[in-house]
């Protein structure tokens, strides 16, 4: 049987905007009618080779933190992004870097059945000075 897949799609004016729209559209399909409450924050950082890694990457990175640690995010506050800086001639780094400070809440695994284990299988993305389009796919982790 093949696993259930969510595509979802996502347009904004800028990166930072369409990363904090992931959140919101992730937390639809997670929880869908489970508003988050403000109680917790936690700092995410994500690096990736390109920008379509680090949409893919930054959508892992949240649904790591909803699995493993049981947190739904309700406002995202993207701190830093763009290429990383090399501080040491030489070293293997990643071009791309997000810094983001989440705000959210632990779900209440008695109140809330949470669904199957998710993965981002793919993301795209692209953008121009007009705005950015992504989206990525979701998946059951069937391992």
């Amino acid at each position: 049987m093949e696993p259930a897949l969510n595509l979802i799609y996502l347009e904004a004016r800028s990166l930072p905007k369409l990363l904090e729209d992931a959140v919101r559209e992730l937390n639809k399909v997670l929880l869908p009618g489970e508003p988050a409450r403000a109680t917790l924050r936690e700092k995410l950082v994500v690096e990736s080779a390109d920008l379509p890694s680090l949409l893919k990457d930054w959508v892992v990175a949240l649904l790591n933190a909803f699995y493993d640690q049981q947190m739904l995010f309700c406002r995202c506050d993207i701190r830093n992004l763009g290429p990383r800086s090399n501080r040491w001639a030489g070293a293997a780094q990643a071009p791309w870097r997000l810094e983001a400070e989440m705000t959210g809440d632990l779900i209440d695994p008695l109140r809330i059945r949470i669904m199957p284990r998710l993965t981002c299988r793919r993301a795209n993305l692209a953008g121009d000075d007009k705005g950015c389009l992504g989206d990525f796919l979701l998946a059951e982790n069937r391992q």
